[in-house]
């Protein structure tokens, strides 16, 4: 009689075991960055390489700055992401622009403009020109929560990104910037 009760025993914790890793198994979950945006930083970073090795070799098609912003442009507004902020330039002049979902405003320190702000009209792409007091510019978005991201110039032509999407309620972002 001992055996036949060890017997059913050995089974019950069997079956809880089985019944407890099935649970475990289907709560599990795991956060992951969302691979398109991850995809659409690479695709600008190679792109934007390509539109100004294109301005460099072609300097009669226009400048830099016109062509990226044209770039730019173009690439935010077919692009299935929501937010786009860019700063492009050098230590001497950058250009900041940016088109989102929402109104917004991106505060810019490290420049020497008597305004240093770029307000953004949802839908609408903007940019303007800044004057940068030094090789470090901090972009603070707000619709963020004022996150400050900072961008370190050089004294050649930069490209800097900060690409955004709104998925499952969660911002997902892709930025070649230091945080």
């Amino acid at each position: 009689m001992n055996r036949r009760g060890q017997f059913y025993l050995i089974t019950a914790m069997i079956i809880v075991t089985l019944i407890a890793s099935f649970v475990t198994i289907t709560n599990y979950s795991k956060k992951t960055p969302d691979a398109r945006i991850e995809n659409i930083g690479s695709e600008l970073k190679y792109e934007a390489g390509k539109v100004i090795d294109f301005a460099i070799a072609n300097p009669s098609e226009g400048s830099i700055d016109e062509k990226l912003l044209d770039f730019t442009k173009q690439y935010s507004e077919s692009s299935e992401a929501d937010n786009f902020y860019f700063i492009f330039g050098d230590s001497s002049s950058i250009r900041v622009a940016g088109l989102q979902k929402r109104d917004g405003i991106l505060s810019i320190q490290g420049v020497t403009d008597a305004n240093p702000e770029l307000t953004l009209t949802a839908g609408s792409y903007n940019s303007n020109l800044f004057s940068p007091n030094g090789n470090s510019v901090n972009l603070t978005i707000s619709i963020f929560d004022n996150l400050k991201y900072e961008f370190k110039l050089t004294s050649g032509q930069g490209f800097y990104y900060i690409v955004s999407k709104e998925i499952e309620e969660e911002n997902h972002v892709a930025t070649n910037s230091r945080q």
